[in-house]
């Protein structure tokens, strides 16, 4: 929001487009108000037909009584839970090394944010990139790819 009012300021905002990654989301850019009109941003998730965001969203507002702030990162902390519960199931044993081994080979796994796979042992979840826009003040779905090549994977 401040980056925003800063460029808003300098009289340049509505001479250029504004592109961010994941952490727009976490900073909430909604709030920044009519100056966040426009702006695209990438992020780990947006709740969509085929994940649980939404039925994890509403089960978490129903639980504290305030919705989540940090959507995509609140979503990403299931996840990993998610990810560790099925390597454990899948290593069949409580020991780190064979939950940490099933992690590494985690295919297609059911998560809240979709599906997460590793592979190559690079630590480096295969999943899709979703671009968000800030549209009338609301948060709005633009696009979704998984990217081919990952650089430093």
């Amino acid at each position: 929001g401040a980056l925003l009012g800063q460029l808003e300021g300098a009289g340049v905002l509505d001479d250029i487009h504004v592109i961010g990654a994941d952490s727009f989301d976490a900073t909430e850019i909604v709030a920044a108000g009519d100056v966040a009109e426009g702006v695209e941003f990438t992020t780990h998730s947006f709740p969509t037909e085929d994940n649980r965001m939404q039925e994890f969203l509403d089960l978490y507002e129903q639980e504290r009584g305030r919705q989540l702030e940090t959507v995509s990162f609140g979503a990403l902390g299931a996840d990993g839970v998610l990810l560790v519960v099925d390597a454990f199931e899948r290593a069949g044993e409580l020991d780190q090394d064979a939950i940490y081994e099933a992690l590494q080979s985690a295919e297609d796994t059911d998560v809240i944010t979709g599906t997460v796979s590793y592979e190559g042992g690079n630590n480096i979840p295969q999943k899709p990139v979703f671009i968000l826009s800030i549209e009338d003040g609301e948060t709005t779905f633009v696009d979704r790819l998984t990217p081919e090549n990952v650089p430093g994977a």
